[in-house]
């Protein structure tokens, strides 16, 4: 064999390898968030009350489950799974969320009333690290979520959308932060232990890349930290999909599709919706933790069975020959009255999740 014809043939091994190995990687990286404003834009009533708002940056990577940041959750899904012959994938997200009462002022002389009988302000800024092993049909999800109760990001957030009247809001200004959980900072934590199930429909079973029509998850999930509790939940992507991805939605704290590893990207155009009911045994944006608040509530004023709803559109559009893909969710979401006081309510709020995947 010729010099320049061993040249040419490692040159082509050689990239055949490199293919292969970033072909061995995926990664997703996106924004979501959640808003009550986004009701108006739908025609629908924003009443700014309960989860009013969210914002969180999310990046998944196939390689970050054997990096040092990953290693506290991983060290728990080992001693609770078998990692042999499972793909692991892993998430990490940041975020702040907001949740206020019905009245945002601080009048106590004339407001007591609506201050005592709702909500109380809350706020979460948070950083989770979680955990995936990953097969055809199923997804166990092990996470970690530390973060700080009562900063005034959302305070900020909230006033200035306020005060210069985004979306033509008349709403007062919230002036009522004083009296949030924890106000001025508390450290927090959770874990969580979530199980996927996936059963899909076709049309086609057998021809090789044929789109799925519907895809149907079944979920169960147990919490231990600032939300305590355990839920089941069914979830339904319906229309054009990819048949190597699906998506479940955790509605608890700022969710998202986690697009689930395969081969290459394909085209998608579905709709997607769940519910999830929840059993609540203990929930510190509401009961506070260890810090005095002025109001918080009780085990006795809660709602220990909360309802999740979400209903969504979605696309997914491949390029560079299906290695990278964008993918965009709006959503609708809602939750049953948490609490049981004389001005509990339903809520809902819109959303919106933008993600940039590639091999």
């Amino acid at each position: 064999m010729t010099m320049p014809l061993r040249l040419l043939m490692s040159i082509v091994l050689i990239c055949e390898l490199s293919k292969c190995f970033a072909q061995s990687r995926v990664q997703t990286m996106g924004l979501v968030v959640d808003q009550d404003i986004f009701l108006d834009w739908v025609g629908l009533p924003n009443k700014d009350q309960n989860y009013t708002m969210g914002a969180g940056f999310f990046y998944a990577d196939t390689k970050l489950p054997h990096t040092i940041a990953l290693k506290p959750v991983r060290i728990i899904t080992t001693k609770l799974y078998s990692l042999e012959g499972r793909t692991e994938n892993a998430i990490l997200q940041t975020g702040v969320t907001g949740f206020t009462p019905r009245y945002l002022g601080d009048n106590l002389c004339d407001s007591l009333y609506y201050i005592e009988n709702d909500r109380p302000f809350a706020s979460l800024l948070f950083f989770s690290m979680k955990h995936q092993l990953v097969e055809p049909r199923k997804v166990i999800s092990n996470q970690i979520v530390v973060g700080v109760i009562g900063l005034h990001i959302a305070h900020a957030v909230q006033h200035h959308i306020h005060e210069h009247h985004w979306a033509n809001s008349t709403r007062e200004i919230p002036d009522g932060w004083k009296y949030q959980i924890a106000n001025d900072g508390e450290p927090t934590i959770l874990y969580s232990n979530k199980v996927d199930h996936l059963f899909e429909f076709s049309e086609s079973k057998t021809a090789p890349g044929s789109p799925a029509i519907g895809q149907f998850i079944l979920s169960r999930e147990y919490r231990v930290g600032y939300y305590t509790g355990a839920s089941v939940g069914a979830a339904l992507r319906f229309g054009i999909l990819d048949r190597e991805r699906w998506a479940s939605y955790d509605a608890y704290q700022m969710g998202y599709a986690n697009k689930i590893l395969g081969s290459s990207f394909a085209n998608e155009l579905y709709l997607i919706a769940s519910l999830k009911p929840n059993f609540v045994l203990y929930n510190a944006l509401l009961m506070g933790q260890f810090r005095p608040s002025p109001f918080k509530l009780t085990f006795g004023e809660i709602n220990h069975v909360v309802v999740e709803g979400f209903l969504g559109v979605g696309g997914t559009a491949k390029f560079c020959h299906g290695q990278k893909a964008l993918n965009c969710v709006l959503y609708l979401s809602g939750r049953t009255p948490e609490f049981d006081l004389p001005l509990k309510r339903s809520h809902y709020w819109g959303g919106v999740q933008l993600s940039y995947s590639c091999f």
